[in-house]
C-alpha cells in the first residue's frame, strides 16, 4: 500500500511518497491462480518428458505431477526487482532439489531450494545452473560441490513450507528461503552481469510416477520499479513525475515539505534566453494587485495574501491563467529593484 502526503508552498510542489511494507519496491503483479495460468506460459524438460508438461493449476494453487516441469511469466522484468512465492512439498521422493527459480537470461545464477531432506533434516538453498529444455542437463543440485552459496537451516518435525524469494539488484542475484517459524536463511549477493529484460520461470521436481501432485506453487509477487504515463517509483523509493512539459501533477489541496525546494534553472534546460527589460518589468509591477483571499476547499478559512491568476499582467501569466509561478514574480522583481537602484547611485552622485 501507498500513501502519498501533500502540502501547499506557494507556487512550487513536492510530494513525499511512503511505501507500507517493502520500503523501495512497487509490487508490480501478484497471482493467487484464482484465474488459473492465464498470466503464465508452461514447459518442461523434453528430455525427461516427451509427452510435455503436466503442470497445472488444481485447489487454486500451482501443482507440479512431474520432474522438470516449469511455469514461466508472460511479462518480462528488468533493472531492480524480485520474486517471491510460497511453496510446500507434501510427499514424494526426495531428489537433491525440490524448486528452481530461474531467469531466463541468465540461468546459471538461479535459486535452488531443498525444502527438509533425508537424514540431514535441514532446509537447503543455493545458487546455480537451472536445468536445460532439451538436453539431459538437468542443472544443478542444492549441494554440488562446485557451488559455493550453500545455506542450511536446522529443523525437525516441522511442514515442508515456506517462502522463496530470488532477488536481482545492480547486476547481482541474492536467493533466500523464510519459514514462519524457523526464520530465514539467504545467500550472499552473486555478481551476475546485466540480465537484461527477463522472463521468470518457476521448476519444479513432482511424482517420479507422475501421480498426485507432491509440490506445490502459491500466490507469487513480482516488486520492481514502476513506470506508468510518466510515474515512476524506482528501486530506492524514490519517486518520479512526468515526462517533460504540460503539468505531470496536479493538487487540489496543500503541500509542504521540511527541506529545500529545487527548481530547474539550469542554462542546458532553457532556450530563447533574454533579458528582462527595466521598462516591461516596472509595468508588469505597477500592473500587479495584491488580495487577501481564503481558498474554497479550505475549511479553516484561513486569509492568505497573493494576487488572481486571471488579473495579473501578461508577462507574468501562465497560459491557463489558473496558475501562478512565484520564480516570475521575483524576476520581475529584481528586474526593478536593480533598475532603482542604478537610479538612486545616479541621483547621489548628482547630489554629491
Amino acid at each position: 500500500m501507498k500513501k502519498m502526503n501533500m502540502f501547499l508552498l506557494t507556487g512550487i510542489f513536492v510530494v513525499i511518497l511512503t511505501i507500507s511494507g517493502n520500503v523501495g519496491a512497487a509490487t508490480v503483479f501478484e497471482d493467487d491462480f484464482s484465474s488459473g495460468l492465464t498470466n503464465w506460459t508452461t514447459g518442461t524438460n523434453s528430455i525427461k518428458n516427451p509427452g510435455g508438461a503436466t503442470v497445472g493449476v488444481a485447489s487454486g494453487r500451482v501443482n507440479y505431477y512431474q520432474q522438470y516441469d516449469f511455469i514461466e511469466t508472460k511479462a518480462s522484468y528488468s533493472g531492480d526487482f524480485e520474486i517471491q512465492f510460497e511453496v510446500e512439498r507434501t510427499t514424494g521422493s526426495v531428489g537433491c532439489m525440490d524448486f528452481i527459480v530461474e531467469f531466463v537470461t541468465e540461468p546459471e545464477h538461479s535459486g535452488i531450494l531443498r525444502l527438509r531432506y533425508g537424514t540431514t533434516d535441514k532446509y537447503q538453498i543455493n545458487i546455480g545452473q537451472a536445468p536445460t529444455l532439451t538436453t539431459s542437463d538437468y542443472g544443478n543440485c542444492v549441494d554440488d560441490p562446485e557451488l559455493y552459496h550453500l545455506q542450511e537451516m536446522a529443523t525437525s518435525g516441522i511442514p515442508y513450507i515456506g517462502v522463496a524469494t530470488l532477488s536481482c539488484k545492480d547486476d547481482s542475484v541474492k536467493f533466500s528461503f523464510e519459514h514462519a517459524t524457523l526464520g530465514k536463511i539467504e545467500t550472499p549477493w552473486v555478481d551476475t552481469g546485466d540480465i537484461g529484460s527477463t522472463t521468470i520461470r518457476i521448476w519444479a521436481m513432482g511424482s517420479d510416477d507422475q501421480g498426485a501432485a507432491t509440490r506445490f506453487v502459491d500466490n507469487v509477487r513480482v516488486e520492481a520499479p514502476i513506470e506508468s504515463g510518466g510515474l515512476l517509483i524506482d528501486a530506492s523509493g524514490a519517486l518520479k513525475i512526468g515526462e517533460g512539459g504540460g503539468t505531470p501533477l496536479f493538487v487540489l489541496g496543500n503541500i509542504a515539505c521540511t527541506g529545500s525546494l529545487f527548481e530547474g534553472s539550469s542554462r542546458s534546460l532553457k532556450s530563447n534566453i533574454s533579458a528582462v527589460g527595466p521598462v516591461e518589468a516596472l509595468s508588469a509591477l505597477s500592473a500587479l494587485e495584491a488580495v487577501q483571499f481564503t481558498y474554497k476547499a479550505d475549511p479553516t478559512g484561513e486569509r492568505h495574501l497573493g494576487f488572481i491568476a486571471e488579473d495579473v499582467p501578461g508577462l507574468v501569466a501562465t497560459r491557463s491563467r489558473k496558475n501562478l509561478r512565484s520564480m516570475d514574480i521575483i524576476a520581475i522583481l529584481t528586474s526593478v529593484v536593480q533598475q532603482q537602484q542604478k537610479e538612486i547611485e545616479l541621483l547621489k552622485q548628482a547630489i554629491q
